[in-house]
This record gives structure tokens, C-alpha cells and sequence, in this order.
């Protein structure tokens, strides 16, 4: 091992077009040194790793995946300015450069697909902090969680980008509504200039035909408002569906992700004490039990 001085490292790992270890030396110092620029290198890192999904899924052409990058890579630079010139790190003199990351195998990571919505005339939502919060949580296991996000979805990106990821799991973040069939979820119109619902028949009418299609669901998570209907909708097709039963508010359902992601990396993907977990750290801030609620094999956990 060697003491070498951080920027210089990090500048010689972005020249040689290697931006994924310079983000990840850069979380290693920045988590035990500044919790701000902490932040913001996990908030990078999460895009990073979703153009590099986005790539390899084929959902992005490559001059547009180009254009990502070089943001990326600028932003990447500004923040190695922020180091301090004192900073050191311990490297491997002796370490070849990582191969290129092989295809997932079929018993690969963990896929977890984010949806997110939040439309014209429905109240503003922190989502990306949610994100960067989950994406925080199982960064030290980047090789068995897969984090995909697709924002402001209408329902035809729902159904679409569910089919192209395959997820594992599902976590919808954004407004739902209680009342039936005038209930659901609220999404983006086609024109994106408004919104539109998908109401319990609609995600029944969807899950279905995930269903038939063999998405291997372990859970589907609304973390939303009055989303319990939705969630006992789609509960028919899925082993675990978790729901809400009231107004949750932006705070407690990031809290929420939080402590379910936390446990589901900690306790092996058992999903109900990540629910527990999620349900728990709610509580610490101000939530009640009846809040949260888990669906399993169609019906709903006393727990």
C-alpha cells in the first residue's frame, strides 16, 4: 500500500475514463471526512449507475448517453476541486485495472426499480432525496442491488419500463388517492402537462399481465398516499404488496424507505422485517402502526 495524494488519484482515474472508481474513492473519503460532499457524491454515483443501466438496457442512445457523461464527469471534476490539496489516500501500487463488469447472471442482484410521479397541480415531493437516501443505503453492496430510477412516468412508462427492467422489486414514490374505482395512483398524462390515475381494476388489469409474463415480483412497494386499495389490488399477483392507509407526508415516507432498504441489505431481502424496520422508524418520527400496511399471499399482516 501507498499514501498518495486524493486529487491527483482521482484526476489520473478520470482521465483514464474510469469515473466508476473515481466515484467510489471518492465516497470512501468523502463518508468518514465530509458529510456534505458526501451527499452529494452519492447523489452522482446514483446517476452514474443509472445511465450505465439505462445504457445497457438500451433505453438511451449513445449520443445522448455521451452528453450524460460528460455532465457527469464535470460535475465529477468540480467536486475533486472541493478536496482539500492535503487529502491522502492509501492505494494499491500493485492493483490492475478492474475488467469490465461481466452480465449479471440469472441469479444475479437484487433488481430494485424506482417509478416516480409527481405532477402539475399535486403538491411538490423531495423524490430524488428519497432516492438518494435508498441508493445511500445499499451503496456497500453495489454488487447484489440494482437501482434503477425512471422519473415523472405517466402510465404507459409505468407498464413499459416494469417490462424492460424486470424488477424484483417495485417502489412506486409519488400521490394516490383513496375512493374506489375514482382512486389510485396518480401518474403524468400522455401530454405531461397534468395527471391521470390508475385505479385498483387498472394495476389488477397490469399485475395480471406482469404476472403472465413471469416478472418474478418479490415486493411491490406504494409508498404514497391512501395507497391501500391499490396495494390489496395488486396484492392477487404479488407476494408482498406494502401500502399506506392515510396522507403520508414527503418526510415520513422517505423515512420510511429508509429503514426498509436499511434491513432488507441487513436480514437477507426477508421482507417483512424490512417492513418492520420501515414501519418502526416511521413511528420514531411521528407515524402510527395502522399506517403501513403489508400485504401478503393477497392478505393483510397483523403485525
Amino acid at each position: 500500500m501507498a499514501t498518495v495524494l486524493l486529487k491527483a488519484h482521482l484526476e489520473k482515474l478520470v482521465l483514464e475514463a474510469n469515473q466508476k472508481d473515481a466515484l467510489a474513492t471518492l465516497y470512501t473519503w468523502a463518508k468518514n471526512h465530509d458529510r456534505n460532499l458526501n451527499q452529494e457524491v452519492i447523489l452522482l454515483h446514483a446517476r452514474f449507475t443509472e445511465l450505465k443501466q439505462e445504457v445497457n438496457a438500451g433505453t438511451l442512445d449513445q449520443r445522448d448517453a455521451k452528453i450524460i457523461l460528460a455532465q457527469i464527469t464535470t460535475s465529477l471534476n468540480y467536486l475533486i476541486e472541493k478536496l482539500p490539496d492535503n487529502a491522502s489516500i492509501e492505494v494499491d501500487e500493485n492493483e490492475t485495472r478492474k475488467k469490465e463488469e461481466k452480465p449479471d447472471p440469472a441469479t444475479g442482484p437484487l433488481k430494485i426499480l424506482m417509478l416516480t410521479a409527481n405532477p402539475a397541480g399535486t403538491t411538490k415531493l423531495n423524490l430524488d432525496k428519497e432516492y438518494a437516501r435508498i441508493a445511500e443505503k445499499i451503496q456497500s453492496r453495489q454488487n447484489d442491488f440494482k437501482l434503477t430510477v425512471q422519473r415523472a412516468v405517466d402510465a404507459t412508462a409505468f407498464r413499459e419500463t416494469t417490462e424492460t427492467v424486470k424488477p424484483h422489486v417495485l417502489h412506486f414514490s409519488g400521490h394516490g388517492e383513496a375512493g374506489g374505482e375514482y382512486g389510485g395512483l396518480i401518474v403524468q398524462n400522455e401530454d405531461r402537462n397534468g395527471q391521470e390515475m390508475i385505479t385498483p381494476d387498472g394495476l389488477d388489469a397490469l399485475f395480471e399481465y406482469f404476472k403472465s409474463i413471469k416478472i418474478d415480483f418479490k415486493v411491490v412497494i406504494l409508498n404514497c398516499c391512501y395507497s391501500e386499495e391499490q396495494a390489496q389490488a395488486i396484492a392477487r399477483h404479488v407476494p408482498f404488496v406494502i401500502g399506506t392507509t392515510v396522507a403520508i407526508g414527503d418526510e415520513l415516507a422517505t423515512i420510511f424507505s429508509v429503514g426498509f432498504y436499511f434491513k432488507l441489505e441487513k436480514s437477507g431481502l426477508n421482507i417483512e422485517e424490512a417492513f418492520l424496520s420501515g414501519r418502526v422508524a416511521a413511528l420514531v418520527k411521528g407515524a402510527k402502526k395502522p399506517h403501513f400496511v403489508l400485504f401478503k399471499g393477497g392478505q393483510k399482516l397483523d403485525l
